[in-house]
């Protein structure tokens, strides 16, 4: 009986000394794992200029397909509704001369600001060597206040009508009158934007994004065809080739 008790004895024992070791074994494991890994993202993945770890694919696929920055994005914006403004200020001075009766000062007048609005979007499109290369219309400050005297003679122009044109009532003549002096002072308006922002310097940092999204552009050309002549330089690094 005292042989089976100490048999009994010792198999607890045994018991309890294999769990206390595979309990012990455990966070062991659970460390190096985690050790491991922690290894695996230092190795996948690169610190950014502002702080943040991203994945070296992620930052493969960003360099391949650059992006505009944001102040890059502004300056576009002012452009497309500098072009929107000039365009609605030459369909206004068509409206004019169909609804007002004008003279034959008057109907030159609108003629020379419909070409001016034109010189505007071709300036701000720069499709023509002549704008590109005109120092009153590159300059920012110079390009400001000729906008806004283009502005200042739509409303100039406008107060000098008195009568409607044949076919058309007063009412149409006032509408006429208020669209015009409405897309003129938004025409003085973006004229004073630009003054401001060539005061400021801005048209530097604007030059030197543009300079930064044509290098960087042409840099993700030659890394698409890297990775396409090396597709494994891309999916090594855990990316989407899709």
């Amino acid at each position: 009986l005292n042989a089976r008790v100490a048999a009994a004895f010792e198999r607890v024992n045994h018991r309890d000394i294999t769990n206390k070791k595979s309990s012990t074994n455990e966070p062991n494991m659970s460390s190096s794992t985690e050790a491991e890994w922690d290894r695996h993202e230092r190795s996948t993945q690169v610190l950014t200029e502002e702080g943040n770890r991203v994945s070296r694919a992620d930052l493969l696929n960003a360099e391949m397909y650059p992006k505009r920055r944001f102040l890059h994005k502004m300056f576009i914006l002012v452009n497309f509704i500098t072009i929107m403004i000039a365009l609605l200020y030459g369909i206004g001075q068509f409206v004019g001369i169909a609804f007002e009766q004008v003279n034959a000062t008057q109907y030159v007048l609108r003629v020379y600001v419909i070409a001016l609005c034109g010189l505007v979007i071709l300036n701000e499109l720069e499709w023509t060597s002549f704008t590109t290369s005109s120092k009153l219309l590159n300059l920012w400050i110079t390009r400001g206040l000729a906008y806004t005297f283009f502005g200042v003679l739509g409303l100039e122009e406008n107060g000098g009508v008195a009568s409607v044109g044949e076919g058309a009532s007063s009412k149409m003549r006032d509408m006429g009158i208020l669209y015009i002096e409405v897309v003129a002072w938004m025409m003085v308006g973006i004229g004073c934007l630009y003054f401001v922002m060539g005061c400021l310097c801005l048209q530097i940092v604007c030059n030197k994004m543009r300079e930064d999204y044509k290098f960087r552009k042409q840099r993700g050309k030659e890394k698409r065809k890297e990775v396409k002549r090396n597709p494994q330089l891309f999916t090594e690094l855990g990316g989407d080739m899709a």
